[in-house]
């Protein structure tokens, strides 16, 4: 007998970690970066995440990587699956 699908697959997070971020908010069409959130802040009446992210806006010949603490209003969640990103469920 095989096994059940819960013993061929891994758990999905509960939490989201990968997010898109604005990391200027100069214009509208302007794309986000995406990056990992590391922790959440209180700043003032709202929140902060504490984010690093790949920044290929400024140069996309020469990447760079930032941290830095960005508002709340300018990140936006990346669901993740592992099991759909290693073709383990179709």
């Amino acid at each position: 007998m095989g096994q059940t699908r819960q013993e061929r697959t891994w758990r999905t997070p509960r939490s989201t970690r990968h997010v898109w971020a604005q990391l200027r908010v100069k214009h509208p069409l302007e794309p986000p970066c995406y990056g990992l959130l590391v922790r959440w802040r209180k700043a003032g009446r709202g929140f902060e995440g504490l984010v690093v992210v790949v920044d290929e806006i400024s140069d996309p010949a020469d990447p760079i990587v930032v941290q830095q603490w960005i508002p709340a209003a300018q990140l936006r969640p990346v669901r993740s699956d592992p099991n759909r990103a290693w073709g383990i469920l179709r």
